[in-house]
């Protein structure tokens, strides 16, 4: 209930000033099978790069996240789970926390994404979404990516009235 308020004031604010209201989100480490470390960066900037673009959410940036992080000394590495991703976005100030998850089989060409959306402040998902495609490189999710991050956000808006 207190949220509620707080996100219908924030909505009358916005209005009245001119001004969107839009929750802040924070990404996670990436669990990944089948990247290297270079290719799991590059997804992690690919996916950061999408919210952004998406233009439904502030987006914290990794580079803000390690930074804030590790200044509390807040051991977030291999943090991929629901609760710890509760933990790390109440400390960002974060309302929303998103879980990526990519698996890629190279010789059969075979990438699943897997993105779950977070709620802080109950550690609950509030909702998910998989998708597998056909690709020789992991780069080739960028074509992609939009795409699946609005069916995310749209199913996000759908739940969460």
């Amino acid at each position: 209930m207190k949220r509620t308020k707080h996100i219908l004031f924030c909505l009358i604010f916005a209005l009245l000033s001119g001004q969107e209201y839009k929750e802040t989100i924070a990404m996670t480490d990436i669990m990944s099978t089948g990247l290297s470390e270079v290719g799991t960066q590059q997804f992690f900037d690919m996916l950061e790069s999408g919210l952004v673009n998406l233009g439904a959410f502030n987006v914290t940036t990794g580079n803000i996240r390690d930074k804030a992080l590790k200044e509390v000394k807040f051991q977030q590495s291999g943090c991929v789970d629901q609760k710890c991703a509760a933990e790390v976005g109440a400390f960002l100030g974060a309302n929303v926390m998103i879980i990526p998850n990519i698996s890629f089989v190279k010789d059969q060409k075979d990438l699943t994404l897997t993105l779950k959306l977070v709620d802080v402040e109950t550690a609950s998902i509030k909702t998910a979404l998989t998708k597998e495609v056909k690709v020789t490189r992991v780069k080739e999710i960028s074509n992609y990516l939009p795409d699946y991050l609005f069916e995310l956000f749209s199913q996000y808006i759908n739940t969460n009235p």
